[in-house]
Protein backbone atom coordinates (compact mmCIF):
# COMPACT_ATOMS: atom_id res chain seq x y z
CA UNK A 1 0.00 0.00 0.00
CA UNK A 2 1.39 3.41 -0.97
CA UNK A 3 1.80 5.97 1.79
CA UNK A 4 0.15 9.34 1.19
CA UNK A 5 2.25 12.24 2.41
CA UNK A 6 0.64 14.46 5.03
CA UNK A 7 1.64 17.93 6.17
CA UNK A 8 -0.23 19.81 8.89
CA UNK A 9 0.40 22.94 10.85
CA UNK A 10 -0.21 26.65 11.01
CA UNK A 11 0.82 29.51 8.76
CA UNK A 12 0.55 33.23 9.45
CA UNK A 13 -1.99 34.95 7.23
CA UNK A 14 -2.06 38.55 5.96
CA UNK A 15 -2.90 40.00 9.41
CA UNK A 16 -0.64 37.68 11.40
CA UNK A 17 -3.45 35.33 12.40
CA UNK A 18 -2.42 31.67 12.74
CA UNK A 19 -4.43 29.50 10.33
CA UNK A 20 -4.46 25.70 10.62
CA UNK A 21 -4.13 23.69 7.41
CA UNK A 22 -3.69 20.13 6.18
CA UNK A 23 -2.14 18.99 2.91
CA UNK A 24 -2.17 15.38 1.74
CA UNK A 25 -0.76 13.68 -1.32
CA UNK A 26 1.25 14.98 -4.22
CA UNK A 27 0.46 16.22 -7.70
CA UNK A 28 -1.78 18.95 -9.03
CA UNK A 29 -3.32 20.81 -6.07
CA UNK A 30 -6.98 20.78 -5.09
CA UNK A 31 -7.97 23.34 -2.45
CA UNK A 32 -11.14 22.48 -0.53
CA UNK A 33 -13.39 25.07 1.15
CA UNK A 34 -16.17 23.80 3.41
CA UNK A 35 -19.58 25.18 4.30
CA UNK A 36 -20.48 27.44 7.19
CA UNK A 37 -20.61 25.60 10.55
CA UNK A 38 -18.77 22.65 8.99
CA UNK A 39 -15.15 21.54 9.32
CA UNK A 40 -12.59 20.19 6.88
CA UNK A 41 -13.70 16.73 8.04
CA UNK A 42 -16.71 17.10 5.76
CA UNK A 43 -14.24 16.47 2.92
CA UNK A 44 -12.87 13.23 4.48
CA UNK A 45 -13.95 10.91 1.66
CA UNK A 46 -12.84 13.26 -1.11
CA UNK A 47 -9.47 13.80 0.61
CA UNK A 48 -8.96 10.06 1.04
CA UNK A 49 -9.76 9.39 -2.63
CA UNK A 50 -8.11 12.34 -4.37
CA UNK A 51 -4.94 12.51 -2.26
CA UNK A 52 -3.84 9.28 -3.96
CA UNK A 53 -3.14 11.24 -7.17
CA UNK A 54 -3.41 14.92 -6.23
CA UNK A 55 -2.32 17.26 -3.46
CA UNK A 56 -5.48 17.93 -1.43
CA UNK A 57 -5.40 21.01 0.77
CA UNK A 58 -7.84 22.36 3.35
CA UNK A 59 -7.74 24.94 6.10
CA UNK A 60 -9.84 25.70 9.16
CA UNK A 61 -11.61 29.04 8.84
CA UNK A 62 -11.02 31.79 11.37
CA UNK A 63 -12.73 30.86 14.63
CA UNK A 64 -13.44 27.30 13.40
CA UNK A 65 -12.03 24.08 14.87
CA UNK A 66 -8.22 24.47 15.26
CA UNK A 67 -7.96 28.05 13.96
CA UNK A 68 -8.62 30.70 16.61
CA UNK A 69 -10.63 33.85 15.95
CA UNK A 70 -8.38 36.74 14.89
CA UNK A 71 -7.30 39.23 17.54
CA UNK A 72 -8.91 42.00 15.50
CA UNK A 73 -12.53 40.90 15.01
CA UNK A 74 -12.78 43.31 12.06
CA UNK A 75 -10.79 40.59 10.25
CA UNK A 76 -13.54 38.00 10.78
CA UNK A 77 -15.06 38.46 7.31
CA UNK A 78 -15.69 36.60 4.09
CA UNK A 79 -12.86 38.54 2.43
CA UNK A 80 -10.47 37.62 5.25
CA UNK A 81 -11.28 33.92 4.84
CA UNK A 82 -10.74 34.24 1.08
CA UNK A 83 -7.40 36.00 1.69
CA UNK A 84 -6.44 33.13 4.01
CA UNK A 85 -6.87 30.74 1.08
CA UNK A 86 -4.72 32.96 -1.14
CA UNK A 87 -2.07 33.23 1.59
CA UNK A 88 -2.07 29.45 2.14
CA UNK A 89 -1.39 28.93 -1.56
CA UNK A 90 1.46 31.45 -1.36
CA UNK A 91 2.80 29.71 1.78
CA UNK A 92 2.74 26.33 0.00
CA UNK A 93 4.35 27.79 -3.14
CA UNK A 94 1.38 27.07 -5.41
CA UNK A 95 1.12 28.97 -8.68
CA UNK A 96 -2.40 27.71 -9.38
CA UNK A 97 -4.91 25.14 -8.14
CA UNK A 98 -8.37 23.70 -8.63
CA UNK A 99 -10.70 25.10 -5.95
CA UNK A 100 -13.72 23.15 -4.69
CA UNK A 101 -16.30 24.79 -2.44
CA UNK A 102 -19.25 23.38 -0.53
CA UNK A 103 -22.10 25.73 0.44
CA UNK A 104 -20.48 28.85 2.02
CA UNK A 105 -17.19 27.65 0.54
CA UNK A 106 -18.54 28.66 -2.88
CA UNK A 107 -18.80 32.29 -1.71
CA UNK A 108 -15.28 32.12 -0.29
CA UNK A 109 -13.89 30.82 -3.57
CA UNK A 110 -15.70 33.40 -5.70
CA UNK A 111 -13.82 36.01 -3.67
CA UNK A 112 -10.54 34.08 -4.10
CA UNK A 113 -11.12 34.19 -7.85
CA UNK A 114 -11.90 37.94 -7.68
CA UNK A 115 -8.75 38.61 -5.66
CA UNK A 116 -6.29 36.40 -7.51
CA UNK A 117 -7.76 35.06 -10.79
CA UNK A 118 -4.43 33.65 -12.03
CA UNK A 119 -4.37 31.34 -9.00
CA UNK A 120 -7.60 29.61 -10.04
CA UNK A 121 -7.39 26.81 -12.63
CA UNK A 122 -10.98 25.73 -12.04
CA UNK A 123 -13.86 26.18 -9.64
CA UNK A 124 -16.18 23.38 -8.55
CA UNK A 125 -19.17 24.24 -6.38
CA UNK A 126 -21.10 21.64 -4.40
CA UNK A 127 -24.49 22.93 -3.29
CA UNK A 128 -23.10 26.46 -3.27
CA UNK A 129 -24.81 29.79 -3.56
CA UNK A 130 -23.19 33.02 -4.72
CA UNK A 131 -25.20 35.33 -2.43
CA UNK A 132 -26.18 35.51 1.23
CA UNK A 133 -27.80 32.11 1.98
CA UNK A 134 -29.98 33.52 4.79
CA UNK A 135 -31.64 36.20 2.68
CA UNK A 136 -34.77 34.91 0.96
CA UNK A 137 -34.34 31.43 2.40
CA UNK A 138 -37.20 29.21 1.25
CA UNK A 139 -38.34 31.96 -1.14
CA UNK A 140 -39.45 34.36 1.59
CA UNK A 141 -37.69 37.05 3.61
CA UNK A 142 -38.72 35.94 7.11
CA UNK A 143 -35.47 34.28 8.26
CA UNK A 144 -33.06 37.18 7.59
CA UNK A 145 -34.44 39.56 10.29
CA UNK A 146 -33.68 36.95 12.96
CA UNK A 147 -29.96 37.25 12.10
CA UNK A 148 -29.76 41.06 12.23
Amino acid sequence: MNEVSKRTGFFRSFDGSPIYFESRGEGRPIVLAYGLACTMNHWTHQIRHFSKGYQTIALDYRGHHRTPAPENLDNLTLDAVARDHVELCRFLGLESASFWGHSFGAQVLIRVCDMKPALVNSLIFVNGIATNPIKNMFGVDVVAPAFN
